[in-house]
């Protein structure tokens, strides 16, 4: 029996974008599990940075936001691709992702925007008016890459992470208070004395720095879990693929229409 050959022109072109956006999160964050607001400000287009719509889709809130572009992206841009070719492919992922957000901050003003899901549900929408079968197992890849692949771990590694934060504190607690009894012996067993020691005062501090990061570090996971969602950036991207397909690719269309056509009559004639 002969395997499938696999097309790997267009494999790597459909893990272009999923490799940008995966390269870009390590280097915005530095290899954080979340992004600080202070990056989503300074890297998300908006009208006081609208330069920032070259690269604002390298930007996103949290790992989740992340995965889901990235499985997304890869199963429909595998998809696409075979109906835009390696030109129109770049040509609608790169102008999607800069006009949207153009249009976006024209019309948003106050907001900034981060995250690669213009160009995502344009490659979905594109995906599904040119070839709508193969868009049904794109979902399907699309949710067990997530549910099974990137989610558990991220929350395996990000639980991990936690613990060694955790243990890094329960260690410098163990250090405080051994310098903290050291200091009661030396000040005759006065603990408010002791605890104004230089080597005391210094313990204290190195124990509350491991405290705040671990707080920050829940927080803001928190704050990103919590950033909204433009609902705006997803519908301009659909109809931004349909309308590129449609004036420069109308008979992948066709083709769609014509397979959507055939199905019909087929569960038609078993009825």
């Amino acid at each position: 029996m002969e395997l499938p050959k696999v097309d790997f022109q267009r494999l790597a072109f459909a893990l272009l974008f999923p490799a940008l956006i995966s390269l870009g999160y390590l280097f915005f964050t530095g290899l954080n599990f979340f992004t600080p607001n202070e990056t989503l400000l300074a890297f998300g287009a908006s009208s006081a940075m609208p330069q920032n719509a070259l690269i604002y889709f390298l930007v996103h809130a949290w790992y989740h936001h992340l995965f889901f572009n990235f499985a997304v992206l890869l199963s429909f841009g595998f998809v696409a691709f075979a109906a835009l070719g390696k030109k129109h492919f770049l040509a609608l992922s790169f102008s999607s992702a800069v006009i949207s957000a153009l249009v976006a901050i024209i019309i948003f003003p106050r907001f900034a925007f981060v995250g690669a899901s213009a160009v995502a549900s344009t490659l979905l929408a594109v995906a599904f008016v040119t070839r709508p079968k193969q868009s049904l197992y794109a979902i399907l890849a699309s949710i067990l890459m997530i549910s099974l692949l990137l989610t558990p771990f991220t929350t395996m590694v990000f639980a991990s992470h936690l613990n060694e934060l955790s243990g890094q504190k329960e260690s410098l607690e163990s250090d405080y208070q051994a310098v903290l009894q050291q200091a009661t012996i030396k000040t005759g067993g006065d603990v408010n004395l002791a605890k104004q020691l230089p080597e005391v005062k210094a313990a204290e501090t190195r124990l509350a720095g491991a405290e705040k990061v671990i707080e920050e570090t829940l927080q803001s996971e928190q704050r990103s879990r919590e950033m909204p969602v433009s609902n705006f950036m997803h519908a301009f991207g659909a109809l931004y693929g349909f309308a590129y397909v449609f004036v420069f690719k109308r008979e992948e269309i066709i083709k769609g229409i014509e397979f959507l056509k055939k199905a019909a009559s087929k569960l038609l004639d078993k009825e």
